[in-house]
């Protein structure tokens, strides 16, 4: 059996969509448990967007668990973690502009963060789940916040 018929077999299973799963609900406790509640590093706008990016990607999981060999199962879990991972990928380059723009000399013709999170559909994730999902601080916030950490 080559290698592309391996790759096959293992993403008809159930065990590389938990995976998935497993590493984006990880990553997103690691976000909430660790940094805004132990280091006291409060999340931003684009900080919050990537959480739901993860969420998204493991929603993809779930579904694409149900039945990873059924094509519509497996297409609505592909759609949910390509449209989460790039996302999130965008999130996060935006994220990497704004730590730039406040490290740098110039701080200007960077778009911050705003006060309210706007997520796709309309949904009011915000009001569903406040703890993970509600932005406490801006990007400019967190940057200084760390910032003052290394002096």
């Amino acid at each position: 059996m080559n290698f592309f018929k391996k790759m096959a077999k293992f993403q008809d299973s159930r065990i590389s969509w938990a995976i998935l799963v497993f590493v984006s609900v990880v990553l997103v406790v690691i976000a909430h448990s660790l940094f805004q509640n132990y280091a006291y590093m409060p999340p931003c706008e684009q900080c919050v967007y990537i959480r739901f990016a993860f969420l998204c990607m493991a929603l993809g999981g779930v579904i694409a668990m149900i039945n990873p060999k059924n094509l519509l199962f497996a297409l609505i879990g592909y759609v949910f973690a390509f449209w989460g991972a790039v996302q999130g990928i965008m999130y996060s380059v935006k994220l990497a502009k704004i730590h730039d723009a406040v490290h740098g000399d110039d701080p200007f013709g960077v778009q911050g963060c705003s006060t309210e999170p706007h997520y796709p559909f309309g949904l009011p994730l915000e009001k569903w789940a406040p703890e993970c999902l509600c932005l406490q601080a801006t990007a400019a916030t967190t940057a200084l916040w760390c910032l003052m950490a290394w002096y």
